[in-house]
């Protein structure tokens, strides 16, 4: 939703920059400040986009401003989405979240507190980050560059030059708001005292701008190709772009989270580089049917990272049997299923310990497991069953 959101208010910005002040620029120009609402209401992020076209605006209308006589002049060179979003935005935002409803002032000054009071982003924590980060500032580009398909990938590159370039050129408005927004949000996430968590959804409304300037430079360059055929050379370039990142979506799907591209060597690849093999606990539902069928009655699973009230879901829809019960721990559990996250590794050994039968001079017995979600060879979701409870 914020990448889609995010990418709605500058459109509604840029249109509403054309100087014929006709209704349908004027409409667009208010259009932003209900699109930017709307962004508010889905991801905090979005508090960024005013200051960032602010900057677009000051960069391309700024010299204009300084040499204009009269204040009637200066008005009609300020884009007319930034009253939109200093008078419709916030009334959105505050309908759309009712947290806020009982004690606005005191709820969101709550809410600024919390972001800009937190640890990761006090003056005082600053230094140390600085001296020592916490995340190598190289995480997004690295993740982007392991993850997004590598002929798209190489497609984003060329946009970026072809973007730089022209802009170096000729100074063009609509080039530099492209390159403002699929830069920031990559350089945002990318400042040392900013939390990683969630990974790449804080950075994901750049790639609709890097689509866009790639979509550009591939224009370009099926001009220059084919002068007299652009649209067929346009096609065929498209097709080798498009194609291989289909067919990964195709290979990996419902996987999606454990998808790495070409660079990264495919899943095996990322796996033997420490990457995450799967988000969270989204990959388990591969392994429900084989759970349903295999489950001894009445069997307490350890979940792990997959909530609670996806269990619940499950449930509700079938896919999941109403007698398995929920429990916290290995220890307690019939079945564990262990799910690869790097942060939680502990808890594969947590199992291994709950679920081993050794010798007295060797009390932990590695378990094997009964059932497993694999991704070219590459296990994403191992089940453990304790004798008796996997029929």
């Amino acid at each position: 939703p914020i990448t889609a959101l995010w990418l709605l208010v500058v459109a509604c910005y840029a249109r509403g920059l054309r100087q014929d002040r006709t209704r349908r620029t004027r409409a667009f120009g208010w259009a932003a400040g209900l699109a930017l609402g709307l962004a508010l209401s889905a991801k905090h992020n979005a508090w960024f986009l005013p200051p960032l076209l602010a900057v677009h605006a000051l960069a391309t209308r700024g010299p204009a401003f300084l040499r204009a006589r009269g204040w009637r002049e200066r008005v009609r060179l300020v884009p007319p989405a930034f009253l939109s979003m200093a008078l419709v935005a916030p009334p959105v935002f505050l309908a759309l979240w009712p947290w806020l409803w009982p004690a606005p002032a005191a709820r969101f000054a709550a809410y600024v507190k919390f972001h800009l009071l937190h640890e990761n982003y006090s003056w005082q924590y600053l230094g140390t980050v600085l001296r020592e980060p916490p995340f190598p500032v190289a995480y997004p580009f690295v993740v982007t560059a392991l993850t997004v398909p590598a002929a798209v990938l190489f497609l984003y590159a060329c946009g970026l030059v072809h973007g730089l370039t022209r802009f170096s050129r000729e100074r063009a408005p609509e080039e530099l708001l492209l390159l403002l927004n699929a830069l920031f949000p990559i350089a945002l996430i990318a400042w040392p005292s900013v939390p990683r968590f969630g990974g790449v959804k804080h950075w994901m409304p750049a790639m609709p701008f890097l689509a866009l300037l790639g979509a550009r430079a591939l224009l370009a360059a099926a001009r220059s190709l084919a002068p007299r055929r652009p649209a067929l050379a346009a096609a065929v370039l498209s097709a080798l772009a498009l194609v291989p990142a289909a067919w990964q979506v195709a290979h990996v799907h419902p996987y999606g989270t454990a998808a790495y591209n070409e660079l990264a060597g495919g899943a095996p690849g990322a796996a033997t580089l420490g990457m995450q093999r799967q988000f969270w606990g989204d990959a388990v539902v591969g392994l429900l049917p084989q759970l349903a069928s295999h489950a001894a009655p009445g069997a307490r699973v350890w979940w792990q990272e997959t909530a609670f009230l996806a269990v619940e879901a499950w449930k509700r829809d079938g896919r999941v049997r109403r007698d398995l019960r929920w429990v916290n721990g290995p220890e307690e559990a019939d079945i564990s299923i262990w799910q690869y996250h790097q942060e939680f590794r502990d808890k594969e050994l947590r199992t291994w310990t709950a679920f081993g039968k050794g010798a007295p001079d060797d009390p932990i017995q590695v378990p094997a497991p009964v059932a497993g979600l694999y991704l070219d060879e590459v296990p994403l979701v191992q089940l453990y069953a304790r004798p008796g409870a996997w029929r």
